[in-house]
C-alpha cells in the first residue's frame, strides 16, 4: 500500500507532466487547469478536519472527501483503496474532485 505523501508526490509529478506544454494542440486552459489542480492538492495537505472553512467549501482531507458544515469540515471516507484528489478538467477550464485508486490514476496520467 502506498502512503498518502507518496501518492501526492506521484500525483504532483503526473499533474506537472500533464500540465506542461508538450503538445501545441492542447487548449489554452490545459496548463492552467493542471497548475490549479496541483495548487489545490498542495492546499489540501495543509488542512485537517478541524481547519476553519466556509459554507459550501469542499476539500480532500487525508484522502477523504470533505464538505464544510457549520464552520468545520465533515469528512466522507472513500471506499476500498480510493483516494480523493483534485484533477484538472480536460475539455473546459477548471478542476474537479475525484475518488481514484492509486493504480487507476497513475497509468493514464503518467502518459498525458
Amino acid at each position: 500500500m502506498h502512503s498518502t505523501t507518496g501518492f501526492f508526490s506521484l500525483l504532483s509529478l503526473a499533474l506537472a507532466v500533464s500540465a506542461s506544454p508538450m503538445a501545441e494542440k492542447r487548449a489554452a486552459f490545459t496548463l492552467q487547469n493542471g497548475l490549479d489542480a496541483q495548487a489545490l492538492n498542495a492546499q489540501f495537505q495543509t488542512l485537517s478536519a478541524t481547519s476553519p472553512c466556509t459554507a459550501g467549501q469542499s476539500a480532500c482531507i487525508g484522502g477523504a472527501f470533505a464538505q464544510c458544515a457549520n464552520g468545520q469540515f465533515v469528512s466522507f471516507p472513500c471506499s476500498g483503496g480510493l483516494t480523493c484528489v483534485a484533477l484538472p478538467l480536460v475539455n473546459s477550464p477548471g478542476t474537479r474532485y475525484n475518488l481514484l485508486s492509486f493504480f487507476r490514476f497513475s497509468i493514464p496520467y503518467t502518459y498525458t
